[in-house]
């Protein structure tokens, strides 16, 4: 399983269109044993906070993760999206792999495969650690507490 170190991951979600400051979302960048969370409790755009922390990532797991979006067929580029499907103002994300020079994205709301894309998505957010996870959320709070619209 030494595929994980030439496999890059990138992860977004973003909240729904919600009023300031309850909108959020991040970005996961995964490459071999090094983790990357791209956190904004806000919309993002000028003098609204962005916050960027490191993580160590086990590459096996990685591997573990693309052999079995590989073996759930989810590494295409002819997905089909279902009409109608997105919720207006829902979170939405994606995931994307580059992999041997070739990328693939798993575009939010697929028609098919849908269940195994969140299983294997909520297994790609596991690999941030819990205790980052807890501290974003955190600051997001603080963040929400004193906010104003000034």
């Amino acid at each position: 399983m030494d595929e994980a170190p030439g496999i890059r991951l990138h992860y977004e979600w973003h909240e729904g269109s919600l009023p300031p400051p309850y909108h959020y979302e991040y970005r996961l960048e995964i490459r071999g044993e090094v983790g990357r969370i791209e956190f904004s409790p806000d919309y993002p755009g000028e003098g609204k906070p962005r916050w960027v922390e490191p993580f160590v990532v086990d590459p096996e797991l990685v591997a573990r993760i693309v052999a079995r979006l590989d073996e759930e067929g989810l590494l295409r580029t002819n997905w089909e999206r279902e009409r109608g499907a997105s919720p207006v103002g829902g979170s939405v994300d994606w995931l994307e792999l580059e992999r041997d020079g070739e990328r693939f994205t798993i575009p939010a709301w697929v028609a098919r495969g849908e269940d195994v894309a969140r299983e294997i998505i909520v297994e790609i957010r596991s690999l941030v650690p819990e205790p980052l996870w807890d501290e974003l959320m955190r600051r997001r709070r603080e963040y929400e507490d004193g906010w104003s619209a000034n």
